[in-house]
């Protein structure tokens, strides 16, 4: 009998399953800055900023302005996207549809 391999999720938006935990993130508030993010994640810094650059990239997420630090640099606060634009998600089901506008 043939093995079968595990169902394996493919994001089709063009981003990262790190960066999609990332917008859900910064949407639901938990999270403000990429040093939040990085605790949240369990990820490295690197690894989350290459994610918000994606992100930034594709005009899903903005910088306004920066939270003051406990130490070296300014954190920059993170936004859902641009001052203009929206996003909408859907995912269909069998028996299901979630719908998200933004």
């Amino acid at each position: 009998m043939p093995e079968k391999s595990a169902h394996r999720r493919k994001s089709t938006s063009g981003v990262s399953s790190l960066a999609e935990h990332v917008l859900e993130l910064l949407a639901s508030g938990q999270a403000a800055t990429r040093t939040d993010l990085a605790e949240l994640l369990g990820a490295a810094p690197s690894t989350i900023s290459l994610a918000v650059s994606q992100l930034v990239s594709l005009g899903l997420v903005a910088e306004h302005g920066t939270r003051s630090s406990t130490g070296g640099r300014p954190r920059k606060v993170l936004r859902l996207g641009g001052s203009d634009g929206f996003a909408v998600a859907a995912e269909l089901g069998g028996k299901h549809a979630h719908v998200g506008v933004v």
